[in-house]
C-alpha cells in the first residue's frame, strides 16, 4: 500500500476551511475538540418517498481516511500533529473514527501540535496554564467583598522561579517533564479561543492606529510570535498580580519596585514593551467603551461607578484591563449596546497594585537604585545596539531606532503612548519601512532619546 501522507495537504486545507469555526471564550470544550457530528447530504437519485421528495443519508467526509487500518490511522494524526494544532483539529473535528484514536494518544498528539504551532511560546503558554489556578475564589461572589482572595508572595516566586527557569529548558523537555495531558488541553482550548484570534484582531486595531490606509496582510513568523507571547506574557501578569475573574483579589506584599523586578525584568526592554503595548490597547478600548455607556451607568445604576471622574475612570479602566484577556475579547466581539452594557457592569473592576505605577518612571528609578541590574550598566556606558534582523529575540527595527542604536534599559510609561497605540515594537523591518513608521518613530524619538 502507498503511503498516503504526502498526498494529505490540500485534502485537509479544504477540510480545515469546512470545519472552522468562530471560538468563544465561554464554549471551550474539556477535550479540546469535541466529538463530530455525522454529515447531511441530499441523494439527488434516491427513490422518492411520497412524503419526503429526497432522502437524507449520513456520510462522513473522511470515509476514505476513516477505512484506513488503525496504524496508518495512527501515522496520519502524528503527521498533522506535526504540522500544528489547526491540521489536526480539522480532521478530528470531523471524523468520530479519528476522534477516538486521537482520545487514545491526546497527550502526545497536543504536545506536538502545540510545540509546532507555539514555537518558543510554549513556556509562556504554560506559564497561563498554571498560573490560572490562583484566579480560583473559594467564596460565592457576595462574600468575595468581604474576603478577596489572596495570594501569597511565596506563590509568586515559586512560579516565577519556575517560568524563569524553563525559559531555558528546550520545549521538548517541557513537554515531557512539565507538562500533564489536563494542561496541554487547557493550553491549546486558551490558544484556539483566545490567544489566536486575538493576535489578528489586535494586529489589525494596532496597523489601523498606525495607517488606516493598510491592511494587515499576512503577518510574518517573527511578527506572529511577538503578538502571541505578549498577550501570554500579559495574561501571565494578570493572573500573577490582577482582579481575578470575578474582580476580587489580591497579591499582599508586593509593592510596585518588587513587582517590577519579579516580573518585568526577566524580559528584555523591548520585551517588556510588547506588554505594555497590549495593555494601552485593553486601556484606549476601555476608554472608548465607557464613553459609549456612560449614560447607560448613569440611568441605571446612580452613584455605583462614578465614569465622570477622571480619577475614578482611571482606576476602573486600570482593574478592568486587570482581569484578563478573556473579558477583553467579549468586549470586542460583542456588537449588541445592551448586552455591552451588561457585560461591562460584569467585568468592572478597581485595581490592586498593578502596571500604572509599576511601570512609571518613578518605580523604575526605585528600582535601579535598590536592584541595579546588567542593562542598567549596559545603558549608563552608551553599549552599541545596532538592527540585527527580524528574529525572535532580537530588537525590532523600531526600537533600534528610537534609542539610536544604543542599549537602553528604559520602558514603559517613560516611552510616549502614542507609539504603544500602534504596537512600534511588534513589526518587521519591511512593514515599518513600507508603512509611515519608521517617521513615526523618528519623530517621536525627540521627546525622549
Amino acid at each position: 500500500m502507498r503511503n498516503p501522507l504526502p498526498k494529505l495537504g490540500r485534502f485537509f486545507a479544504r477540510l480545515r476551511k469546512q470545519t472552522a469555526a468562530k471560538p468563544t471564550p465561554d464554549t471551550v470544550p474539556p477535550a479540546l475538540i469535541p466529538a463530530p457530528a455525522p454529515v447531511s447530504v441530499l441523494v439527488p437519485n434516491a427513490p422518492v418517498n411520497t412524503a419526503v421528495e429526497t432522502t437524507i443519508v449520513r456520510v462522513a467526509p473522511t470515509a476514505a481516511l476513516e477505512a484506513l487500518p488503525a496504524e496508518l490511522r495512527c501515522q496520519v494524526l502524528a503527521h498533522l500533529s506535526e504540522l500544528g494544532l489547526a491540521d489536526l483539529t480539522a480532521l478530528v473535528r470531523a471524523s468520530p473514527v479519528f476522534y477516538q484514536q486521537y482520545l487514545l494518544d491526546r497527550k502526545a498528539l497536543l504536545g506536538r501540535g502545540l510545540k509546532t504551532t507555539l514555537g518558543n511560546v510554549l513556556v509562556d503558554a504554560y506559564a497561563v496554564q498554571t498560573s490560572g489556578s490562583l484566579y480560583e475564589l473559594h467564596l460565592d461572589y457576595q462574600e468575595a467583598w468581604e474576603s478577596p482572595h489572596q495570594v501569597q508572595p511565596e506563590t509568586i516566586k515559586l512560579l516565577m522561579d519556575e517560568y524563569v527557569a524553563l525559559r531555558s529548558a528546550t520545549p521538548v523537555a517541557l513537554l515531557e517533564d512539565s507538562c500533564t495531558e489536563e494542561d496541554l488541553v487547557g493550553m491549546a482550548a486558551f490558544y484556539r479561543c483566545l490567544a489566536q484570534p486575538l493576535s489578528v484582531k489586535c494586529a489589525t486595531l494596532f496597523l489601523e492606529k498606525l495607517d488606516t490606509s493598510l491592511g494587515v496582510g499576512n503577518l510574518s513568523g517573527t511578527e506572529s510570535t511577538r503578538l502571541l507571547r505578549a498577550l501570554y506574557r500579559y495574561q501571565f501578569y494578570c493572573n500573577l498580580f490582577g482582579e481575578g475573574r470575578r474582580g476580587h483579589r489580591n497579591v499582599v506584599d508586593f509593592n510596585w519596585q518588587e513587582q517590577l523586578a519579579a516580573f518585568f525584568c526577566v524580559f528584555r526592554p523591548w520585551g517588556i514593551e510588547e506588554i505594555h503595548c497590549i495593555y494601552i490597547l485593553l486601556r484606549n478600548t476601555y476608554d472608548h467603551v465607557f464613553e459609549t455607556i456612560r449614560c447607560d451607568f448613569d440611568r441605571d445604576d446612580p452613584g455605583s461607578w462614578d465614569l465622570e471622574d477622571n480619577y475614578v475612570l482611571g482606576m476602573v479602566r486600570e482593574g478592568t484591563a486587570s482581569r484578563g484577556l478573556k473579558p477583553f475579547y467579549k468586549i470586542l466581539t460583542t456588537n449588541d449596546h445592551q448586552l455591552l452594557v451588561e457585560r461591562m457592569k460584569k467585568y468592572l473592576a478597581l485595581p490592586g497594585v498593578f502596571i500604572e505605577t509599576t511601570l512609571d518612571g518613578v518605580t523604575q528609578h526605585l528600582r535601579r537604585e535598590l536592584r541595579p541590574m546588567e542593562g542598567d550598566r549596559l545603558e549608563a556606558r552608551g553599549a552599541r545596539l545596532p538592527f540585527s534582523g527580524d528574529a525572535e529575540d532580537a530588537p525590532p527595527l523600531a526600537w533600534v531606532i528610537a534609542w539610536r542604536a544604543t542599549y537602553s534599559n528604559t520602558y514603559g510609561k517613560s516611552l510616549p503612548d502614542s507609539l504603544k497605540e500602534w504596537g512600534y515594537v511588534f513589526w518587521d523591518n519591511k512593514r515599518l519601512i513600507k508603512s509611515k513608521g519608521v517617521d513615526v518613530v523618528l519623530g517621536e524619538r525627540e521627546i525622549f532619546s
